[in-house]
C-alpha cells in the first residue's frame, strides 16, 4: 500500500479511465471514467457515479475491434460525439479537482488512444491531454513489478482481479466496467 501511495504522489482524487480504439489508427471510440477520493491514509472516501463516452473517429473502428467491443459505426453514429467534445466533458466530469487529480490506466495503450486522437482531431485542446499524460499511472505496469505469471508475464486486469479476489462488474472491453474494474 505504501508504495500504491507513492506513486499516486499525494493526490487524493484519482480517475481510473479506459479508452476503446480504433484497430487500425487507435483512435478513441469510446471512454469510460470514474472517480475515487482518497481518505489521507490512501483508503476509498467516495466513489462517484461513473460516466461512458462514444466518440466519432475519423478512421473505420475494424472488424476485430468491433467484435470485442461490441462498438459499431451506428452506434457512434447514434451516440458518439467529437473527441474534442470527448475531452471538454471529461475535464467537466473532473470538475474542481482537474489539476488535483491522478489518472490512473491499465496499460499505456490508453494514452496511445488519447495521442493518436489529438493527432486525428487539430481542434481537441491539447492541453487537456498533456495534463493526463503527465498526471496518471500505469497501474498495470505497477502491479507487474510484483505479479507476474509463471512465464513472467503481467496479468490481465481479469486475472489480477481474480488474484486479488475482486468481483468483476459487467462485461470486458466496455470502458466504463473496465473503469470500474480497475
Amino acid at each position: 500500500m505504501k508504495l500504491i501511495l507513492k506513486h499516486l504522489k499525494k493526490s487524493r482524487h484519482l480517475i481510473f479511465l479506459d479508452l476503446e480504439g480504433t484497430q487500425f489508427s487507435h483512435e478513441m471510440i469510446a471512454l469510460g471514467a470514474v472517480r475515487v477520493d482518497l481518505h489521507r491514509d490512501g483508503s476509498i472516501k467516495k466513489i462517484h457515479k461513473g460516466i461512458k463516452i462514444y466518440v466519432q473517429p475519423k478512421g473505420k473502428i475494424g472488424s476485430y475491434v468491433s467484435k470485442l467491443t461490441g462498438i459499431e459505426k451506428e452506434l457512434l453514429d447514434e451516440k458518439g460525439i467529437s473527441y474534442k467534445e470527448a475531452l471538454e466533458q471529461l475535464k467537466k466530469y473532473t470538475a474542481r479537482i482537474y489539476n488535483k487529480c491522478m489518472f490512473v490506466t491499465f496499460g499505456s495503450h490508453d494514452l496511445r488512444i488519447l495521442n493518436q486522437s489529438l493527432l486525428a482531431s487539430s481542434d481537441a485542446d491539447g492541453d487537456i491531454v498533456k495534463n493526463i499524460c503527465s498526471h496518471s499511472i500505469d497501474f498495470s505496469n505497477l502491479l507487474a513489478e510484483y505479479v507476474r505469471d509463471d512465464k513472467n508475464n503481467p496479468l490481465s486486469l481479469t486475472n489480477y482481479c481474480k488474484l486479488f479476489q475482486v468481483e468483476m462488474e459487467g462485461i470486458a472491453h466496455d470502458p466504463l466496467y473496465d473503469a470500474i474494474n480497475l
